[in-house]
């Protein structure tokens, strides 16, 4: 039998056994010596009877928790709580104490601590031992078995994006709008959506939207606006919604990206071009006469259309204006173009770039359109060999005249 002491602690004490025996000629042996380890048990005994905590991952909280003494009478008790692991900071450490004095028997003490959950914390519960230290009736210090306490810490908020809605167009400012929900069980505050799409032909104006708070189970909705570049292709496009909240302590924290996809559709027509006359020699000077129709269904404003011109062409006035343009409506614009004299005779297209705006306000930039334009060398009385013929001739003329005049 072994008995410990008043001033024994639970922890485990080694002892040395050693086994003697008669062998089968009556002669005492003994077998080699072995440690064991002996723990004994305490009569003070404190168990958890409640516990309270608001710990959310991410943040900080405050942990109350109460336990009951189940032994006899304690002097001098102290509690210290300790964070198994190292999951959860307890008072900004991995451990924290409280002085409790007396606790009799069948007390009851609340302790609170500030617990808190590092930002790579999941939720989850997570345990703290909680042991007791005290002096005992002869004034030894002793310790009891710790007791576990289970730490629920409420999980990140889990946001989806219900019902996206992509409308963009080619070479159109477009918008793309939807839900964000909070399906976790816990609130979000500050809620800010980030939006991104790896496609470089989609520009955001603005790339964040507030929704302010959003309660476990309820929703809140964006609107963004883009532009689409006008060299896009139409086709599917991926987009990515990041949420960004302010976690329970204050530090900012986001989720994952959300991600979607929506349609770029194609361009509709809405203006037409035609050269008029469209005839010029090498080295030469002239107006170029278009005429624009608004083929499209919707009354456009402030066209604004532009050459690009390119070798052998080039321009020194080469934009014009049209103020309004209703649904079959035309209009003709007049821009300057030069021929090079390095031109050949042939068929160029030459390319015009146009922007306007509907009447709601949206800025369209058009996909580039051609007109043909033709070069060659100038026949008939306009051309210039018509005109150099004819130099020569009165220059004939001149000339007899004055001879027949001198010589009268």
């Amino acid at each position: 039998m072994v008995a410990a002491t008043e001033t024994a602690t639970n922890a485990t004490y080694p002892f040395r056994v050693t086994t003697a025996f008669d062998d089968d000629r009556g002669v005492r042996q003994t077998d080699a010596s072995s440690v064991v380890g002996v723990e004994p048990q305490t009569d003070r005994q404190f168990v958890v009877t409640d516990v309270e905590s608001d710990v959310a991952a991410g943040g900080s909280g405050t942990l109350a928790v109460t336990l009951r003494n189940d032994g006899s009478w304690t002097n001098e008790a102290t509690l210290a709580l300790r964070s198994a692991g190292g999951a959860l900071a307890v008072d900004g450490g991995d451990a924290s104490t409280r002085f409790v004095g007396d606790w009799p028997s069948e007390a009851e003490r609340t302790f609170t601590f500030d617990v808190a959950a590092p930002p790579s914390t999941a939720g989850g519960t997570y345990t703290l031992d909680a042991a007791v230290d005290y002096r005992t009736d002869r004034g030894a210090d002793a310790s009891a078995r710790p007791a576990s306490i289970g730490v629920a810490v409420a999980p990140d908020p889990d946001f989806a994006v219900r019902d996206p809605d992509v409308s963009m167009t080619v070479g159109e400012e477009g918008r793309v709008r939807g839900t964000v929900v909070n399906r976790g069980p816990t609130p979000a505050r500050n809620v800010v959506v980030v939006i991104s799409s790896p496609s470089p032909n989609v520009r955001f104006t603005e790339t964040t939207y507030a929704l302010g708070d959003i309660e476990t189970g309820s929703t809140a909705e964006f609107s963004l606006d883009a532009v689409v570049a006008p060299t896009a292709a139409a086709g599917p496009r991926p987009f990515d919604v990041t949420v960004r909240y302010e976690g329970p302590s204050g530090a900012d924290r986001q989720s994952t990206p959300l991600q979607f996809r929506g349609d770029v559709v194609p361009q509709p027509d809405r203006l037409a071009f035609e050269a008029v006359n469209a005839s010029y020699g090498i080295d030469t000077s002239n107006r170029l006469s278009v005429r624009v129709t608004n083929v499209g269904d919707a009354r456009l404003e402030d066209v604004r259309v532009s050459l690009a011109t390119a070798p052998p062409f080039t321009s020194e006035s080469p934009s014009a204006f049209v103020s309004a343009l209703d649904p079959g409506e035309t209009a003709t614009l007049g821009f300057e173009l030069s021929v090079s004299e390095a031109a050949v005779e042939s068929t160029h297209a030459v390319a015009l770039n146009a922007t306007v705006e509907t009447t709601n306000g949206d800025m369209i930039r058009m996909e580039p359109s051609l007109v043909a334009v033709t070069i060659a060398e100038p026949s008939g009385p306009g051309g210039d060999t018509a005109f150099v013929v004819g130099v020569a001739v009165l220059a004939a003329v001149v000339i007899v005249s004055g001879w027949w005049w001198l010589r009268q």
